[in-house]
């Protein structure tokens, strides 16, 4: 029997009398996930593909792919195991083939993405996943995530300049929705209802430029090399597992579930495997949502599960709509989808920027953060992969006290930023 199948969750539940399948409780959390997912991750995803000049089928098939492989591995995961595995694509891994991509094509970025779920799948399989990025610290990733999102962030006060009512309002939006801690209305949502009003209002809708394109899915060549392939394979297998998986997991162990650990990570590499045969990248562990939806506020232990049910659904509503958004996103006039782009990663840059400073490890996550938000190249590689290189020499030499506690304890198991 193989060894994927002895991993029984501690936390299966039978249904108590009274106890519905579905309650107020998940039913909301599953619909403000999927609200997070049209609203904040669509935004992100086609604004990091146009930036990468890709065309309108290559973009869609791009987000078909990553929706459809998390909805489809969410949903068999969690109902299968009875406990929240929101599986989804890597914030931080489009990050980094977003800044990347001008030195690759397509073809290379996409076998970096091909070996990672390779690599994920045999780590897996192995069970030493959580070994091999135990020995790093989080400072340092936290770092290096901070640094790669921070242009982004920068970015949004740019766009404000050029358009200053558009950009602006959606901007004021934000930040007024985050004060008004509504769940019916996250700030990303608000931020989109009101720069799509405000560009209607001005008579600014771009629908003479948008393209309707079909929910189709966009068979890619991969073009294997040495320095590109593996130079973009190395830093996605860190921030899958080290971004995403370890903390995700530690989540789910704090909240009283004994996650699947080898067969997630199985599933997410075969996730990634098919994303990168039709252009997208990275799966990994949702630690956000994982957070939110393993906490008391999705309702009985036994009923988590069937937010992740309900937000797989949705994605896959999202894959049906695919085309439809992409051309609705297009009708925006050129800076506010950018800008949406930044405001959707800019809390996830606080949060990080925040634990890659404070504690043990101030100058290493510092340095990582200043190297990955830099353009330094060498021997094809880029920045993220020296601000891991470089992160992790200044702990060896310079912090060598705190990396001899850090590696006695065990890593510290915090949630990051990871949308």
């Amino acid at each position: 029997m193989s060894t994927l199948s002895l991993e029984i969750p501690s936390v299966r539940r039978r249904q108590t009398k009274g106890e519905r399948l579905l309650n107020p409780q998940n039913v909301t959390i599953g619909s403000t996930a999927v609200a997070f997912y049209a609203f904040s991750s669509t935004p992100m995803l086609f604004a990091a593909t146009s930036s990468m000049g890709l065309s309108t089928e290559r973009a869609v098939s791009w987000y078909v792919a990553v929706f459809l492989s998390a909805a489809v591995t969410s949903l068999v995961l969690s109902w299968k195991y009875r406990m929240p595995i929101p599986v989804g694509w890597s914030l931080p891994g489009l990050v980094f083939l977003t800044t990347v991509a001008a030195g690759h094509t397509h073809g290379e970025l996409m076998s970096g993405v091909l070996i990672t779920g390779v690599a994920m799948m045999l780590l897996g399989v192995l069970g030493v996943a959580d070994k091999l990025v135990a020995w790093i610290p989080i400072p340092v990733v936290m770092g290096v995530f901070a640094g790669s999102v921070f242009a982004y962030c920068v970015a949004i006060f740019d766009h404000v300049q050029g358009q200053p009512w558009i950009v602006g309002a959606a901007v004021v939006a934000y930040f007024a929705a985050m004060a008004a801690k509504r769940t019916w209305m996250p700030p990303m949502a608000a931020a989109f209802i009101v720069g799509l009003a405000t560009t209607a209002a001005m008579g600014k809708l771009a629908f003479s430029g948008s393209e309707l394109a079909a929910p189709t899915l966009v068979p890619m060549r991969p073009e294997f090399t040495i320095t590109g392939s593996l130079g973009i394979a190395l830093p996605l297998i860190l921030m899958a597992i080290a971004m995403g998986n370890v903390q995700g997991f530690g989540i789910l162990k704090s909240a009283g579930f004994k996650p699947p650990v080898r067969a997630a990570t199985v599933g997410m590499g075969l996730a990634t495997i098919f994303n990168g045969f039709f252009g997208g990248h990275i799966s990994t562990l949702q630690t956000n949502g994982t957070a939110i939806m393993a906490s008391d506020e999705a309702g009985p232990p036994s009923r988590r599960y069937m937010a992740t049910v309900l937000a797989s659904i949705g994605c896959v509503a999202l894959v049906v709509g695919a085309g439809s958004l992409g051309m609705l996103l297009g009708l925006f006039p050129a800076g506010l989808i950018p800008a949406l782009a930044g405001l959707a990663v800019l809390t996830s840059l606080a949060e990080s920027t925040r634990k890659s400073i404070s504690n043990d490890f101030p100058l290493s996550g510092f340095v990582a953060m200043l190297i990955a938000a830099s353009s330094v190249t060498a021997f094809g590689l880029g920045s993220v992969f020296w601000a891991f290189v470089g992160g992790i020499l200044i702990t060896i030499f310079l912090e060598r006290q705190s990396l001899r506690r850090y590696l006695g304890s065990g890593p510290i198991q915090e949630s990051p930023a990871n949308a």
